[in-house]
Formats: C-alpha cells, sequence, structure tokens
C-alpha cells in the first residue's frame, strides 16, 4: 500500500465489497471500495486490487479532507477454484468460480477465520428482502 500524503490527509479504504461471490468461469465480478479521508487536507492514495495474496491492479486517486470516495475494479476468473480478494488489505471476501455456479459453496466478507459471513446468508449486509421492505416502507410514507 502507498500513499502520498500532502501534509494533513489521513486516507484508508474503509469497506470492500463484491458483486458475486459465486459466478461461472469468465463472468464478471465488480468489487467496490470506499475511500475515506479522515485528515484536514487532500491527498493522492494508490488503491490495490489483490486476488490470492497477488495485486492484479491499482488505481490512484485525490481525495478531498473530510470527504470518501468509491472505486471499482473489475475481474473475470477464467478458472474454477476459490479467489480471496482484498483492496488495501481490506478483505472483499471470497469469489467461488465453478462450472456450475449455482452449487457452490462461499465465504463472504466477513472478518471471521472459519469463513464466517456477515449475515448468514452469504450475502452482506441486511439482504435483498429487508432492502425491498425498506423501499416498499420508504414509498408507503411518501403516499402519506
Amino acid at each position: 500500500m502507498t500513499v502520498s500524503v500532502e501534509s494533513g490527509a489521513d486516507i484508508s479504504v474503509a469497506a470492500a465489497t463484491l458483486s458475486a461471490e459465486e459466478v461461472a468461469p469468465d463472468e464478471k465480478v465488480t468489487v467496490f471500495a470506499t475511500v475515506e479521508n479522515a485528515g484536514d487536507s487532500t491527498g493522492e492514495f494508490e488503491v490495490a486490487l489483490t486476488v490470492g495474496g497477488e495485486t492484479v491492479e491499482e488505481k490512484t486517486i485525490r481525495v478531498a479532507p473530510g470527504k470518501s470516495k468509491s472505486v471499482e475494479f473489475g475481474r473475470t476468473f477464467a478458472e474454477a477454484g476459490t479467489y480471496d480478494v482484498t483492496v488495501n488489505d481490506v478483505s472483499a471476501g471470497s469469489v467461488c468460480v465453478a462450472e456450475d455456479a449455482g452449487t457452490a459453496a462461499v465465504t463472504s466478507g466477513g472478518s471471521g477465520e472459519n469463513g464466517d459471513t456477515k449475515n448468514g446468508s452469504g450475502q452482506p449486509g441486511f439482504g435483498a428482502f429487508v432492502a425491498f421492505a425498506a423501499l416498499a416502507g420508504f414509498a408507503l410514507a411518501r403516499r402519506r
């Protein structure tokens, strides 16, 4: 991880997630990262995507003080297997590439050493049902 600091910049990767944790060979996975600057001046930051312990892509971004920026990486995997994905040492999770992607076992971006998932469903966050319920509640509230 390389950081170019201009006076009081304090930049780091706050979170990283995957668009999919289970794919077929050559299917695209998007890796999302949120980079935050907790410092008091703008700085440049090198964001590195690592797959299986090897850096495969880097992007340099500028982040204003007190702000955050989203960074995306697109990646395909030609061969079946499980690949650990990180962004500057922050785990995005594991991608399982299988010929039959519907039956593969997956571990998500939880921080547990035993493949713990974030919500027990293998998906980070609250899941589709909670998101749908929140949107429905919001729509009903707006109608009143």
